[in-house]
């Protein structure tokens, strides 16, 4: 299950701030965040600020970065435990 593997990597963060990281980190914008979590701009920057606070990060690309370097490291393990 998604969420549990989400939950697993990042366990400090709320379902919300999980779904906001995953979303950008895939690529969507402010904008689409807002829409897709039907609720405000500022909300949504709050919760890119608490990631950025969370992970020590000056640029909401570093959330980016972290989220999908952790998939990545993730997926590898899991395969190489496969072999």
């Amino acid at each position: 299950n998604e969420n549990n593997l989400l939950k697993e990597l990042f366990p400090t963060l709320t379902n919300r701030q999980l779904e906001v990281m995953k979303d950008f980190s895939l690529g969507m914008t402010t904008s689409q965040l807002q829409t897709k979590a039907n609720c405000s701009r500022t909300a949504i920057e709050k919760h890119l600020a608490d990631l950025r606070a969370e992970f020590g990060c000056t640029s909401s690309n570093e959330i980016r970065t972290i989220f999908l370097n952790k998939i990545v490291i993730k997926v590898l393990q899991a395969t190489s435990k496969n072999k």
